[in-house]
């Protein structure tokens, strides 16, 4: 993470690369994955019921109160997101969605950005590109209620080019200044996610320390602690966040699935089979530091540990490609930077031999990614609005947040006081003895049912 810096490209094809990130984002956002016609999912409606209700938006950092109110984590730059998308679009999720592709794509200019302080154009582009179509990353966009995910990210990566921009400063007054951006713009990024506490601070100590900044690395430091002084402020040292304990054998398990995880299918194993053998080749050849590779292996633990409390849940969902695919999706990007370092430092021949194979496992994992999310996010979406448009039916909700017809319920301020749940121990229930059906998504539509209905009213019968 050193602050070489590659030539400028000629000045006819200095942006090219740059408009060619804003074009690939647009159209995978817009098009490929279709965000911007998509509808309420999951937390989002639940997320959105809640901030409507906040008038100071200040009170997301300043109120312990509304800060206990709005989850388990600590993240008061997400709820502010939120309230910003619906302060312009209220309920309509379209606002929301505009607001995550130009996140995302403003993520991936920075991104090739910071690469290129210390790579060349096209390892730089490549590796964007390569980001770009992860599943972790595709999982981010589907998904409103984990933008903070990519805000945060957004965040780090411009207080990275920020240090950068430090590290390549003449006077003590750019250098001031640049330092001071990105520690703002680092604090921020902890306040979207707790992920940007461990391994975003590591990113910008190591590169600061490893560059010799000795009072910009200090300060990197003073606010990780001025951060925890004010988490401890704001929510105290319990965690309401559920964490499954995970013994030897299971956590060994979750590891193993990692590969999958990283490209959304089992070409994953290979990509990191062949960067581990070659990356042990390179260091018994000695043609990569030990430094390095043991400062990379550091993050990686790190990052593990971070998103340990999750880790159960995405072991269960290693193969859905769907929402707790968000959890590696910085230890994902980790592991991209390391394999394109280590591929870059292969041979030609063997160069272009992996870019073809890694082109061709992330088009496949993006692919089935994409389509896992338009099946889930139709069953959502049909749902939904058949709910929010027929006041006086009972819709029986068969989608895996069973919460999720209550925030409806919450946000658009419906008076239906029937919500069925697939989950046993979630029905809302009063008498309906007038009612002969409920209302249940099939093949793309929703379609009365009057012996599921039955066997309910059974159930219900039989708990009242």
């Amino acid at each position: 993470m050193g602050s070489r810096h590659y030539p400028s490209s000629s000045s006819g094809l200095k942006y090219l690369p740059l408009v060619l990130i804003i074009l690939v984002g647009a159209l995978e956002a817009g098009f490929f994955l279709g965000i911007l016609t998509d509808f309420w999912f999951d937390d989002d409606a639940t997320l959105f019921a809640f901030i409507s209700k906040v008038e100071d938006p200040l009170s997301f950092f300043l109120s312990p109160k509304v800060i206990a109110a709005s989850g388990f984590s600590f993240t008061p730059m997400q709820m502010f997101s939120y309230w910003c998308d619906f302060q312009i679009g209220g309920t309509n999720p379209k606002v929301a969605y505009i607001h995550s592709l130009i996140v995302f794509v403003l993520t991936a200019v920075t991104l090739f950005s910071v690469l290129r302080f210390s790579q060349s154009v096209q390892f730089s582009l490549l590796v964007t590109i390569a980001w770009m179509f992860l599943p972790a990353t595709i999982a981010i966009q589907e998904f409103i209620g984990t933008r903070h995910y990519m805000e945060g990210f957004l965040l780090m990566l411009s207080a990275i080019f920020f240090c950068y921009k430090n590290l390549t400063s003449e006077t003590f007054s750019q250098r001031f200044w640049f330092a001071g951006l990105a520690l703002f713009l680092l604090f921020l990024a902890m306040l979207c996610k707790e992920i940007f506490v461990t391994s975003g601070c590591l990113f910008v100590f190591i590169l600061l320390l490893f560059n010799k900044r000795y009072w910009e690395t200090a300060s990197v430091v003073a606010i990780a602690m001025l951060y925890t002084s004010y988490r401890l402020w704001a929510i105290g040292i319990s965690s309401k966040y559920p964490m499954p304990m995970m013994d030897m054998a299971a956590y060994l398990e979750f590891l193993a699935k990692l590969p999958f995880i990283f490209s959304g299918n089992y070409l994953g194993y290979l990509l990191f089979m062949v960067a581990i053998l070659y990356g042990v080749f390179l260091l018994v050849k000695r043609e990569f530091p030990y430094l390095a590779a043991i400062v990379y292996i550091l993050i990686i633990i790190i990052s593990l540990v971070t998103i340990y409390p999750g880790s159960q849940y995405l072991s269960n969902d290693w193969q859905s490609r769907g929402t707790w695919y968000r959890l590696p999706f910085l230890l994902n990007f980790i592991f991209l930077i390391g394999g394109g370092l280590l591929f870059q430092r292969s041979n030609h021949q063997f160069n272009r031999v992996m870019i073809v194979i890694v082109i061709f496992t992330l088009i496949h994992g993006a692919y089935m990614t994409r389509n896992n999310w338009d099946t889930l996010k139709d069953r959502y979406a049909v749902t939904g609005r058949y709910y929010i448009e027929n006041h006086d039916r009972i819709v029986f909700s068969e989608v895996p947040a069973y919460w999720y017809l209550g925030g409806l319920k919450s946000l658009y301020q419906l008076k239906q006081p029937f919500i069925l749940s697939a989950y046993p121990k979630k029905f809302k229930y009063s008498d309906a003895s007038d009612i002969r059906e409920v209302w249940r998504y099939k093949d793309g539509a929703m379609v009365a049912d009057a012996v599921l209905w039955e066997k309910l009213r059974q159930r219900f019968t039989k708990h009242k």
